[in-house]
């Protein structure tokens, strides 16, 4: 894993090394610093060297189980559709989608889609300042989720006899809150999640402040309550599998 992870870390380096050298502009940060301005590729090669050197990129790049980066696109697909779409019922339309397909994609993923749910009720309530939540809009978000997660859950029960995949049941067979500890852990240590977290709320408090908008909260709680399910299960085989679809979110609002 470490090989796959090095080559692709340093393949993404250079594709955003040239990205950088064909698309900066003559007004950015570094013109308005006399000291660099004149090593500019120098310090484009250096933070490329800075980005193979990277531990995290390293894994967010190699992935590690094959379903890994579907279920991080659908997740992140699904905040970003409630952070910027939410007033629209396509917007509403496209996160159920994701997070159905998320949920077809991981056990774990009905668990955010409950969370995402929740969500969006308090969100709403907050836009519209009333305490009754807006029924039709939760009914779009809702709807196209429990109709197809809920055909599967039956039609896998019908058929296996079982509610959830057989990899649950072959992965999971009691709570391993020791492991899931050492786990989350040295995840904290090795990816930053120690920084990355703390400015998530202080970008959460900001946001709340300047615009009632609680999509950072959402954020956070997805991040919070996975970390709990993933501490339960005692973590995974592969260095931070679960925890891939983190680092776009608290990324975005560190």
């Amino acid at each position: 894993m470490g090989i796959v992870g090095s080559g692709a870390g340093a393949s993404g380096a250079v594709a955003v090394g040239r990205f950088y050298r064909r698309h900066h502009r003559r007004d950015d940060v570094v013109d308005r610093m006399p000291a660099v301005a004149g090593h500019r590729g120098l310090v484009a090669w250096m933070a490329q060297g800075l980005v193979c050197a990277s531990a995290t990129f390293a894994v967010w790049t190699s992935g590690g189980g094959l379903e890994t980066r579907q279920f991080t696109f659908f997740i992140v697909l699904a905040v970003m559709c409630l952070s910027l779409y939410r007033d629209s019922r396509r917007g509403l339309l496209v996160a159920s989608l994701s997070l159905a397909a998320a949920a077809l994609t991981r056990p774990e993923g009905p668990l955010l889609a409950a969370l995402c749910f929740g969500w969006f009720v308090i969100q709403r309530m907050a836009d519209t300042g009333r305490l009754n939540p807006d029924w039709r809009r939760l009914i779009y978000l809702a709807a196209p989720f429990v109709i197809l997660v809920g055909t599967h859950f039956l039609w896998r029960y019908g058929y296996y006899g079982e509610w959830l995949p057989n990899t649950w049941y072959a992965k999971h067979v009691r709570p391993w809150y020791e492991s899931g500890f050492r786990y989350l852990w040295a995840a904290a240590l090795e990816t930053g999640l120690y920084l990355l977290i703390p400015l998530a709320a202080v970008a959460m408090r900001n946001r709340w402040r300047a615009s009632k908008d609680g999509i950072w909260a959402l954020v956070l709680l997805l991040v919070g309550v996975h970390m709990a399910y993933v501490m339960r299960i005692g973590g995974d085989h592969f260095e931070y599998r679960p925890l891939d679809f983190y680092w776009p979110l608290l990324l975005t609002s560190a």
